[in-house]
């Protein structure tokens, strides 16, 4: 067996509260864990490309159409039930940056 071991997570997530977002507070809070202090980097499976992905199409969908209601139904559709139920805000506990 190797002792190499596997370097830190980027990110340590706690969960801060546990309620139902609407689509605007769920792109608010995906917007402010990306905005502050998350590295993001460009390998399409890291966490930080995926959580971006997902914050641009609930951006998107989240802003008032032109009768002012927010689309929802739409939303279900190009994310997915269970993409809409976002049961918990984010909070950056730490940012571990690899040893070099």
């Amino acid at each position: 067996m190797s002792n190499v071991r596997a370097p830190p997570p980027p990110l340590k997530l706690e969960v801060e509260t546990v309620r139902p977002l609407s689509s605007l507070e769920t792109a608010n809070v995906l917007h402010n864990f990306l905005a502050n202090g998350t590295a993001i980097h460009s390998a399409p499976t890291s966490i930080a490309h995926q959580v971006t992905q997902v914050y641009e199409k609930v951006r998107i969908e989240a802003k008032p159409s032109s009768s002012g209601v927010l689309n929802e139904e739409k939303m279900r559709r190009k994310l997915g039930n269970g993409m809409m139920s976002f049961r918990m805000s984010m909070q950056v506990v730490a940012v571990h940056e690899p040893k070099k």
